[in-house]
C-alpha cells in the first residue's frame, strides 16, 4: 500500500448507520485512508442495486458501489456501464479486499484528473492565444507573467518584452490608473471594468482608449493576482465624437429656415380659403413636430458634450401647463385622445418651459407609440405636500417590457428601427431634465398598458443636468 503518497480521501453515501459504521471502521483502521464530508477522490455509495443504479454513479472520478444484496451478472454490468469503477457485495466489505479496491480507485482518478488537468490547460492556453482581445495576468506585485500575442500588438512590444515587469515600466505613456486597479482587485478581490487612455509604443504619441476589465484569480481563498481583458475604443470613441459634433451642427443650422417655414404657414393661413388652410395647417404640424426634434437633437448635444441643461426655476402652474402641452400635441396629432385628470390649479416652482418639454415628450412618445386611437390617460396628483407626481398612461405595452431601462438610451424608440415619428430621444431627455429638478421618472408596462411616472419637487432650486 505504500504505491499512494498522499491519503486517499473518500466520500460515504448512502447506507444504513451500522453499515456505515462497520465502513467507517475499516477506514478509520488504515493510515492510508481518510474520510472526508465533501468531494474526495473516491466515494463509496452504499444500497441495493436498484439505490446506486437511481444515482447513477457519483460526482467523484472514481466510485464504488457496496451492495447489499445479492449482485446478478447483468445487474453488475449495468452498474459498472453506468460508470461505477467497481461494485462489492456485503459478503466482500472486508479490509484488505475494500483497502485494495479503494487504492486502485484513487490511483486511477488521481491519473485521470492529472490527464484532464493536462488537457484543460492546453485547451486555455490555446484559447488565450488565439484571442481577438489582449489578455494579460500579473502576479501579486503587479508583474507581468501571461501575455497574448493580441495585448503585445496593441501595445507594439515582443510579448518577452512584459515579463517580470509593471505596467509602468512596460507602458509608461499609460496613466496610473491602469496599475492602481491591479492594487485594487488584488486588495478587495473584486473585479472592475474602467476605460483607460494614454498612449503605448505601437503608435507613439496618439493618444488611444480601451475598455479593460480586470478579475481577481484565486487559489483556493486566497488571491494569486489578476487577470485582464483589453479591447481597444478608441474608433467608437471617435466616431461618437463625429456623430456627436455633427448632430449639434445640423441642429443648429435647421433652426433658423425652420422658423422662417413655420411664420410663412401663418402668415399664408390668414390668406388662403378654408380648403387650402388643411393644407397649410398640415405644414404647421409637420414644421412643429420637426421643432420638437431639432430641440431634442441639440439638447441630445449638450448633454453628450457635457455642457448640461440649465434649470431656470420660476413660478407656475402645473395644471395650466399640462392644458397648454396637450393644446399643442392636438395640433400635430389631430386623431389623438388626451384625456387629463387633477386638480384645478397645482403651483410650485419649476423651470416651467423644460418641464414643457418633458410633458410634451412623454406625452407625444404615448400617443405615437401607443395603440393607434387609444385614450392617453394623463393625472396629476400630489402624494406629498412637497411632491407633485404626472402619470401619463397610454394602450399598449412596450416591445419588450422587460428590458424598460434601454428605452432611456439615445436613440431607442419604441416602434424599432423603422420608425420616423421621433429621433428616439424623448424619453432620454425626458430623464435628464427630471433628474435636473430632483425628481425621478419610472417606466412600466403590463396588463395591456404602458405608464411613465414622473416624481418632482414642489420646489426645485436652480441647478443643471
Amino acid at each position: 500500500m505504500g504505491s499512494v503518497s498522499n491519503p486517499v480521501a473518500v466520500v460515504v453515501r448512502g447506507g444504513e448507520t451500522s453499515q456505515r459504521s462497520q465502513i467507517e471502521q475499516i477506514l478509520g483502521a488504515n493510515e492510508l485512508m481518510k474520510l472526508v464530508d465533501g468531494d474526495g477522490d473516491v466515494e463509496l455509495q452504499v444500497g441495493s442495486a436498484s439505490d446506486l443504479l437511481a444515482r447513477c454513479g457519483g460526482i467523484a472520478t472514481a466510485t464504488i458501489g457496496l451492495i447489499t444484496e445479492p449482485l446478478d451478472p447483468a445487474t453488475l454490468t449495468e452498474l459498472l456501464n453506468r460508470g461505477f469503477f467497481d461494485v462489492l457485495h456485503i459478503s466482500e466489505w472486508e479490509a484488505t479486499r475494500l483497502e485494495r479496491t479503494l487504492i486502485r480507485a484513487a490511483a486511477f482518478a488521481r491519473n485521470a484528473g492529472g490527464q484532464e488537468k493536462h488537457s484543460h490547460n492546453r485547451f486555455l492556453e490555446t484559447i488565450v492565444d488565439a484571442a481577438p482581445v489582449g489578455i494579460a495576468y500579473w502576479d501579486r506585485q503587479g508583474r507581468y507573467q501571461r501575455v497574448n500575442a493580441a495585448l503585445a500588438a496593441i501595445n507594439g512590444l515582443p510579448v518577452e518584452a512584459h515579463y517580470g515587469r509593471t505596467i509602468a515600466q512596460v507602458l509608461p505613456g499609460l496613466p496610473e490608473q491602469a496599475s492602481t486597479a491591479i492594487d485594487h482587485v488584488l486588495r478587495t478581490g473584486q473585479a472592475i471594468v474602467q476605460e483607460v487612455s494614454g498612449t503605448t509604443p505601437a503608435q507613439p504619441g496618439v493618444p488611444r482608449t480601451w475598455s479593460v476589465s480586470y478579475y481577481p484569480v484565486r487559489a483556493e481563498a486566497d488571491i494569486d493576482g489578476v487577470a485582464a481583458i483589453c479591447e481597444e475604443t478608441t474608433e467608437n470613441l471617435n466616431a461618437d465624437k463625429e456623430r456627436e459634433r455633427f448632430v449639434s451642427v445640423l441642429g443648429h443650422d435647421l433652426r433658423n429656415p425652420l422658423s422662417a417655414v413655420l411664420m410663412s404657414s401663418q402668415v399664408l393661413r390668414s390668406r388662403v380659403g378654408d380648403r387650402e388652410k388643411v393644407i397649410v395647417d398640415r405644414i404647421k404640424r409637420s414644421a412643429l413636430r420637426m421643432q420638437r426634434m431639432i430641440r431634442d437633437l441639440l439638447d441630445f448635444a449638450r448633454l453628450r458634450n457635457g455642457g448640461g441643461l440649465q434649470i431656470r426655476v420660476t413660478g407656475g402652474d402645473l395644471v395650466q401647463l399640462l392644458n397648454d402641452v396637450v393644446g399643442e400635441l392636438k395640433q400635430a396629432y389631430p386623431e389623438s385622445q388626451v384625456d387629463v385628470q387633477g386638480p384645478a390649479s397645482l403651483a410650485g416652482s419649476w423651470d416651467l418651459e423644460r418641464l414643457s418639454q418633458v410633458c410634451s415628450n412623454l406625452i407625444g412618445n404615448a400617443i405615437a407609440h401607443g395603440t393607434s386611437g387609444g385614450l392617453v390617460r394623463v393625472e396629476l396628483t400630489e402624494p406629498a405636500p412637497d411632491q407633485v407626481r404626472i402619470e401619463v398612461r397610454n394602450q399598449g405595452e412596450l416591445p419588450e417590457p422587460d428590458k424598460v431601462e434601454q428605452f432611456f438610451q439615445p436613440f431607442r424608440s419604441g416602434k424599432g428601427e423603422g420608425n420616423r415619428d421621433s429621433l428616439g430621444l424623448g424619453l432620454y431627455i425626458a430623464r435628464a431634465l427630471v433628474q435636473a429638478h430632483g425628481g425621478r421618472v419610472v417606466l412600466r408596462a403590463g396588463k395591456g398598458e404602458t405608464t411613465a411616472n414622473v416624481t418632482l419637487p414642489r420646489l426645485t432650486g436652480t441647478r443643471s443636468c
